[in-house]
């Protein structure tokens, strides 16, 4: 098993690091992580050059879906409500709430919540989507700043044929 790691140094959202296993993205991470979780392999993976590509485009309006092959150790809810965040429009929230409907039990508002804190390749599975019943940005595992950011991305280039 091959580990790597790619960051961009300019996005607008400050540092982003990509993390890669085989073909696979495994984990992006907002800033340049100096305490690896993995053991880098030197050179350059092709998942982690795709993923940067459609990142550039997705922070530039340009792509609002992305085709990529991801892979995270996750537990069954975990993945169901991933699947969910999945399916929430670009440019559009929904509550921790509804989330939790939409996943099987409108209750489960704070399992929602972990499991989007332990998501481990926000973007391309967009939390940030997901905000409080009372409409105010609610949390995000990289800060609330960089959740407004990617909201005011979304909304600028929501309705822009991509």
């Amino acid at each position: 098993m091959a580990f790597y790691k790619t960051v961009m140094d300019d996005t607008p959202v400050g540092q982003v690091t990509i993390y890669a296993q085989d073909d696979y993205i495994i984990k992006i991470a907002f800033g340049n992580d100096e305490n690896d979780p993995f053991e880098i392999t030197p050179g350059v993976s092709y998942a982690a050059m795709d993923a940067m590509i459609q990142l550039d485009q997705y922070f530039s309006g340009q792509r609002k879906d992305f085709s990529l092959q991801i892979a995270c150790d996750a537990t069954e809810f975990e993945q169901t409500v991933w699947t969910e965040l999945c399916k929430i429009g670009y440019g559009e929230t929904i509550t921790y709430k509804e989330l939790a409907k939409r996943c099987g039990n409108e209750k489960a508002i704070r399992a929602v919540g972990n499991a989007n804190r332990h998501n481990e390749i926000p973007i391309i599975i967009p939390c940030h989507r997901v905000i409080s019943s009372d409409g105010t940005i609610g949390g995000y595992s990289a800060g609330t700043e960089i959740k407004k950011k990617l909201l005011e991305i979304e909304a600028k280039f929501k309705d822009a044929e991509a």
